[in-house]
């Protein structure tokens, strides 16, 4: 077992939001307001593939199954992504109780607080 390890077998969870590179988490921060790998890659220009790679490299790190997860983990550490222009990243701090009511999968009124009309 690893020293960064809890008796359960998890890491703690600010050890692995640290674990994560600057890119990794600039791409996390992409993903959790539910851009596509293709998207992804336009935006910070890499190749959809490279994108593919850092992504399969998050979820280990995080120690999640799948990229909702992944994303569900971001959004609640405050990683997430805002296009208030083409050029720069900014991440916005974690979010407090719920969005313009429900934020079920059916329920995209996030988008619009992510600034996403703005793509």
């Amino acid at each position: 077992m690893r020293a960064s390890q809890t008796g359960s077998g998890t890491t703690k969870t600010k050890d692995r939001l640290k674990s994560l590179a600057p890119r990794e988490k600039q791409i996390i921060a992409m993903l959790a307001v539910g851009l596509s790998n293709r998207e992804i890659g336009n935006k910070l220009d890499l190749n959809e593939g490279t994108v593919k790679y850092y992504v399969t490299s998050i979820l280990g790190k995080l120690q999640v199954r799948n990229r909702v997860e992944a994303a569900l983990f971001a959004r609640s550490q405050g990683l997430v992504w805002q296009a208030s222009n083409e050029t720069s990243l900014q991440f916005e701090p974690p979010l407090q109780g719920k969005l313009n009511g429900s934020e079920s999968g059916s329920d995209r009124s996030w988008l619009q607080y992510a600034n996403l009309n703005k793509i």
